[in-house]
């Protein structure tokens, strides 16, 4: 019984070529996993992984998170890019801490991704307490516009 050898590498870096090079030379068979998902998929490769998924929150009400609850994350990856607006619609987004929770842990969002905040209505606010360290009302890595409400009540001495 023959063991399997698996290439593992960057995209274009010559697996599948050497694979082929291989297999032909050991007298193995040769399987591209690229090409197993593309047949079973009905999809490029390529295509799926250039997926953008836009996503849409509109408030309805003013939401105050409960203390254990964790910020919102919006996080995108080498394979999927998250576009997330939220419509703040005139209400309150509200991290739901106080104290030296807030200045621990404050933040109401955790953007590594692209972020839009509007404002469909006006009067709508972000806020998530005193923070020192990574907090704020929106702990900011990714990519983030600001088209309406606003972020209050926040003072950050750390990277938040």
């Amino acid at each position: 019984m023959k063991d399997n050898i698996i290439l593992i590498g960057m995209p274009g870096c010559g697996k599948s070529t050497i694979g082929v090079l291989l297999a032909k030379n050991l007298a193995y068979g040769f399987l591209d996993s690229d090409l197993v998902i593309q047949e079973q998929s009905g999809r490029k490769l390529q295509d799926m992984i250039d997926i953008k998924n836009p996503v849409s929150i509109t408030l309805g009400e003013d939401i105050t998170a409960e203390p254990d609850d964790e910020a919102l994350l919006i996080r995108s990856s080498q394979y999927m890019e998250w576009d997330v607006t939220i419509d703040l619609n005139g209400y309150t987004l509200d991290r739901g801490l106080a104290g030296q929770d807030a200045v621990d842990d404050g933040c109401v969002i955790n953007n590594e991704g692209r972020l839009t905040i509007k404002d469909s209505v006006g009067g709508g606010i972000i806020t998530g307490g005193c923070t020192r360290g990574n907090g704020g009302g929106i702990y900011n890595t990714g990519t983030l516009n600001l088209e309406g409400g606003s972020i209050t009540g926040n003072h950050a001495e750390g990277p938040g």
